[in-house]
């Protein structure tokens, strides 16, 4: 499943922090959607429920492309030889050495106190999809 990318619709502007990235329909469930907003990587992804979220494009291990890997579910703990499926739909990938992340909160799933990805709050506002960033960048 490869990643659209496109930069910020309103390039390095923001208004109140808020940074367009792309029209709502153009957001594909379960396929990540890669923008340049105020010079950063993010990933931008919609899930089977509707629901926006947004992750920096890099994985916190080595630095991979994290929306070149898989978006998808994970197994959750169970007995011992039974599999329980979950987590369907809110399951990044790393494409590198599998290192999984919830992009509800960019948290780990094998240590989610100690290893996170930047999450950015999303928001939907007259069918644009727009990322707030924490901190603008200068130069």
């Amino acid at each position: 499943m490869k990643a659209e990318e496109s930069t910020s619709r309103e390039g390095s502007m923001a208004v109140d922090g808020w940074h367009g990235v792309c029209p709502l329909d153009e957001l594909a469930p379960g396929r990540p959607h890669v923008a340049t907003v105020a010079g950063r990587s993010i990933g931008v992804m919609r899930t089977d429920r509707g629901e926006v979220f947004a992750v920096r494009n890099a994985c916190p291990h080595q630095g991979a492309e994290l929306c070149r890997g898989g978006l998808g579910g994970t197994m959750l703990p169970s007995e011992a030889k039974q599999y329980v499926p979950g987590m369907d739909g809110y399951v990044l990938r790393c494409p590198w050495h599998g290192w999984e992340f919830d992009i509800r909160t960019g948290d780990s799933l094998f240590d989610p106190d100690g290893v996170r990805v930047k999450s950015y709050p999303v928001r939907v506002a007259d069918g644009l999809v727009s990322v707030r960033m924490s901190k603008e960048r200068k130069g």
